[in-house]
């Protein structure tokens, strides 16, 4: 990404010298043309890299919080199985434990 803000800043400065050079200004006219195209296009380009590197960021941050919250409620779905699972057993065992009461009082 930075080759191509340099390339386009470059190309700038080139066209600002071309243009200058053709229209007859002196050197230090052409050279301040270029420095200003130069740094313009440089300055303009590295804002907009710093934009869509956040961009890329912010759909990163999202996608990991997307899979971040997918795999907090398959961990809560996957533990309220277990707990049904604990409960049924525990039902089992507190009928089972009904049934021994009961055929020891009689």
């Amino acid at each position: 990404m930075t080759k191509l803000v340099n390339t386009m800043a470059l190309a700038a400065a080139f066209a600002a010298v071309s243009f200058a050079l053709t229209r007859d200004y002196g050197i230090l006219a052409t050279l301040k043309r270029a420095a200003i195209a130069y740094f313009a296009f440089y300055g303009v380009g590295a804002v907009l890299v710093m934009i869509f590197r956040a961009g890329i960021q912010d759909d990163w941050i999202r996608e990991e919080w997307r899979s971040r919250r997918a795999k907090i409620e398959a961990e809560k779905a996957r533990l309220a199985a277990a707990d049904a699972e604990r409960v049924e057993e525990m039902k089992r065992r507190s009928e089972e434990r009904k049934k021994q009461l009961i055929g020891e009082q009689s």
